[in-house]
Formats: C-alpha cells, structure tokens, sequence
C-alpha cells in the first residue's frame, strides 16, 4: 500500500496531440520518497521516455517495467502502462533538476493525433507497512452486528420460485488464508458471504503481492473496502 502525491499540474495535458516531436519537464525529488512514472495507456514501441542523465527509462529497466517480449516473430513488443519505478535513475539533489524527456517520430504523431492521445504524470509514493494498515483498519471501528443478522436472516429466507430451501448455514471460525483461528474477523463492504478472513494475514500477504483479491469469492476486495466483522 502506498500513500500518495502527484507531481503533475491539476490539468494534465496530453502527449502526442501536436507535431512536435519531443517535450520534457523537470522535477525535484525528495530523498524520503520513491518516485513512480505513471502512463495511463501503453505507450507505443516507437516512443521513448528518458530522464536526464540517464538513457532511454525502457532498456535500463527489466521487461516488467519497461518492454513486454513478443511471443511471436514480426510482432512489436508492448510496453504495459503499470507505473515504472524511477528512483534509482534520479538525482537526488535539491540544486540538480531532473528532466523527463519524451521524444516520438515525426510519423508516430501524425498517426496518433487521429486516433488517440496519451498522458504522463510523476508521483511521490512512500509505503505503508502492514502494521500501519492494520492499525488504521481498527480505528474503523467494528461493523455492527445487526448486518451480519440481517444477511443470515436474508439467505435463510425462502425462495418461492425454489424448490430448495435453505435452514441452515455454516460458518468456519479459521482463516481460508492461514487456516488458522481467526483472531481479527474481516470482510469488504462488497463481500455478500458470511465467511471472514483474518484481517491481519491478509493485509501481510498483499504487502508482499499485491491482489487484494478476496480468499472466499475472488472478488476484488481493496484495502480501502476492507471492515472488521461484529
């Protein structure tokens, strides 16, 4: 999980709506903070981004941030739009600017001015450990129990169009993670099971990779839906 803070103006403009062929900006960072490049859309292969000193961003970094190999011959490898980690090739200085180029042929710009634009923006991130995330999870508070009754009697209530009914339901008290006893209950506000998930396992998991996908539906289940269970 990070915190974060854009570098960009409030109106982003687009890249690549005009003929020109390049354009760059600089920026100061903090030495505190990590620095991600964000590009909403993949860029095309012809497009290069670098940051002054330092050569084009795309090869000096591994293909899971820069180039994605084709998988077949005569195809143009893609570059994904995931945010690319810049802190490593930016001078840490306050006097020193560091300057973003990105440059396109004359032919690319023609061609993408019919179709689409593109836009770019810097960030300040800085991480979140587990243990911040789970205490501002408590600080929440505990969803009332009320919901939970009113959900167990909704599923117990019989379908007429059924000729199935439902007269009781099974909870289990251990973690689908861990399979361990759940000692911090937890649910996202999009979750319509009754089974929980310990908050604190799943919030340490997503730490090392993040899906924030729930154990139970394989819903999307973010941090910021997350609730504990009363």
């Amino acid at each position: 999980m990070w915190s974060v803070t854009s570098l960009s103006p409030p109106a982003l403009p687009p890249l690549l709506t005009s003929l020109p062929t390049s354009l760059s900006f600089s920026l100061h960072p903090s030495p505190s903070l990590t620095l991600f490049l964000s590009l909403p859309s993949p860029l095309p292969p012809s497009v290069s981004l670098s940051l002054s000193p330092t050569p084009s961003l795309y090869p000096s970094l591994p293909p899971s941030q820069g180039y994605l190999p084709p998988t077949k011959n005569g195809v143009e490898p893609k570059r994904p739009s995931r945010p690319i980690n810049i802190t490593s090739v930016v001078r840490l200085s306050t006097t020193v600017p560091n300057t973003i180029v990105v440059s396109w042929t004359s032919e690319v710009g023609r061609h993408l001015l019919c179709f689409q634009s593109y836009s770019m923006a810097v960030y300040l991130v800085k991480q979140q450990s587990s243990a911040v995330l789970l205490q501002r999870l408590r600080s929440k508070g505990i969803r009332n129990p009320d919901h939970s009754r009113a959900l167990i009697k909704e599923k117990l209530t019989a379908d007429p169009d059924s000729e199935i009914a439902t007269t009781s339901l099974r909870v289990s008290l251990l973690c689908p993670l861990g399979k361990m006893r759940l000692m911090i209950p937890c649910r996202a506000l999009t979750c319509s099971h009754l089974q929980c998930f310990d908050a604190t396992l799943y919030i340490q998991m997503n730490e090392k990779k993040p899906t924030w996908v729930c154990p139970v539906c394989d819903k999307k289940a973010p941090y910021e839906h997350l609730i504990i269970d009363g």
